[in-house]
């Protein structure tokens, strides 16, 4: 089930965010360099783009939009549940919130991607548009890629 999230799940959804980044083997100062933007806060919980998966009281993964502008959402924070990754839950978030998007009016969805995501937004149909800066490891670029609603 899909569901938005609650106030009250914001450390549980931030270790989800920290457990699911460190599944790609980063090592202990890259993934404490990270801790600040895989932290959510109670009000960033409780924003309208704030959706979880889960199946019985288990939460299992979660994302997070942010309006950039006019027509432009990005996608803050996607992350799965190590566990279930690679078992077709991340589709159905993205879909989640591919239609959420659509019922509000927007018409892309922006996502600064870690590189070991980028394979999942490619086969969601998201396309490299360029590489940026990372805003927490220096000397790294991240792709940047927009999905056309």
């Amino acid at each position: 089930m899909i569901r938005p999230a609650k106030n009250f799940e914001a450390n549980l959804l931030s270790e989800i965010a920290f457990s699911s980044k460190a599944y790609w083997g980063y090592d202990a100062a890259f993934m404490e360099s990270c801790r600040k933007e895989l932290t959510l806060t109670e009000a960033m919980v409780t924003s309208d783009f704030c959706y979880v998966i889960e199946d019985s009281n288990k939460l299992l993964g979660f994302y997070l939009l942010k309006a950039l502008h006019n027509d432009h959402l990005e996608i803050d924070m996607f992350f799965i549940e190590p566990a279930f990754t690679g078992k077709g839950l991340g589709a159905k978030l993205f879909k989640h919130a591919v239609d959420l998007a659509k019922s509000k009016n927007f018409k892309y969805l922006e996502i600064q991607s870690d590189p070991f995501a980028q394979a999942f937004y490619e086969k969601m149909g998201a396309k490299v548009v360029e590489y940026t800066p990372s805003l927490s490891i220096p000397n790294r670029t991240l792709p940047l890629m927009l999905f056309a609603l």
